[in-house]
């Protein structure tokens, strides 16, 4: 078996393997009604919406130098002895993301008094925000988006 192809099956590996928990997961927080706290907490706490994000940026760079790389390789200006590699590289890095994601957001914590206040407080703030940000910007004669 040739490198290329150990790193292609370790590559599926690792994506089987985060999509089975991902599913797993969603299965048993949709089970036992936690996926909306879990969602409400990423919404609401800082440090949680904080390490999303940059997961999240993780990822989306993984992605664009998955396909830099592999563009780079096709015409000619990386070897291919290190395209493969790099890109398989990216490309686990990237589902090892995403599993991260599945589980910071699906993940539930029990939560301090400390940060119960601060989400009730925060809450009705975020939403309505949220709910009249198109309203607060043909206000100002601003474009949404």
């Amino acid at each position: 078996m040739e490198p290329g192809e150990i790193i292609g099956l370790g590559v599926l590996a690792v994506a089987v393997v985060i999509a089975v928990w991902s599913a797993l997961l969603s299965l048993r927080v949709r089970k036992d009604g936690s996926m909306l706290e879990g969602m409400v907490q990423l919404a609401f706490l800082p440090e949680k919406r904080r390490t999303y994000l940059l997961i999240l940026a993780i990822e989306g760079n993984l992605l664009l130098d998955a396909a830099i790389v592999w563009a780079l390789g096709l015409v000619g200006v990386l070897p291919g002895w290190l395209v493969t590699p790099a890109v398989g590289l990216c490309l686990g890095g990237g589902a090892i993301a995403v599993g991260a994601l599945t589980w910071l957001g699906l993940r539930p914590r029990h939560l301090t008094n400390a940060e119960r206040v601060t989400m009730q407080a925060r809450a009705p703030q975020i939403l309505e925000s949220l709910a009249f940000a198109a309203y607060a910007a043909h206000d100002t004669d601003d474009p949404v988006g």
